[in-house]
């Protein structure tokens, strides 16, 4: 009986690899908003906790931001302050994101998409940005309560994207140094 259940638990472990060398990031990493959400303050530090260190951060990068680079993230999350209230403003964004998108595609550079503000930063103002996101990413990390309607998983699930719930941020942290080769016995 323990050998049939090391056996299976080194079958899951070994399919487990397959899935994480599929979502494996590069250095060097720009980080950036789609929505203009704070979020980005806390993706910055989660990356500098996960020991990556070249990595920028600004929620002002474009398309022509990715020269050179291996890695686009895309903290995902709207916000009314970083937006303003115009609705020109939110065109704008979409546009730059949409640009973003477009290149990273283009240089085959992958997209991680990281949307870290919990049920707080979702619904009508941060979904629009969700949309365009999801599907072209290479893989998705969510924190725990951002994805209670499932739109991350569905819009994810049509294009084929791994996601990954965390709990906390601790999680979070634990999972872009495993996406990176930065964790434990690499």
């Amino acid at each position: 009986m323990r050998l049939v259940f090391l056996v299976l638990l080194g079958w899951m472990l070994s399919g487990l690899d397959a899935v994480r060398a599929a979502t494996q990031f590069s250095e060097p990493v720009v980080i950036t908003t789609a929505g203009q959400s704070s979020d980005l303050l806390l993706a910055r530090q989660f990356f500098k906790n996960a020991g990556v260190t070249k990595a920028r951060a600004s929620s002002r990068f474009t398309a022509d931001s990715l020269a050179g680079v291996k890695t686009l993230v895309l903290v995902v999350g709207g916000s009314s302050k970083g937006l303003g209230e115009a609705k020109n403003a939110t065109d704008a964004e979409l546009t730059r994101v949409k640009a973003l998108l477009q290149k990273a595609k283009a240089l085959k550079v992958p997209i991680l998409c990281l949307h870290v503000g919990r049920e707080a930063r979702r619904g009508p103002l941060s979904d629009p940005f969700i949309t365009p996101v999801v599907p072209a990413a290479s893989q998705v990390l969510v924190l725990a309560g951002g994805n209670k309607d499932k739109l991350f998983t569905t819009l994810a699930g049509k294009a084929k994207v791994p996601v990954t719930e965390a709990v906390d941020y601790r999680e979070v942290v634990a999972r872009v140094k495993e996406y990176f080769g930065k964790a434990a016995g690499k």
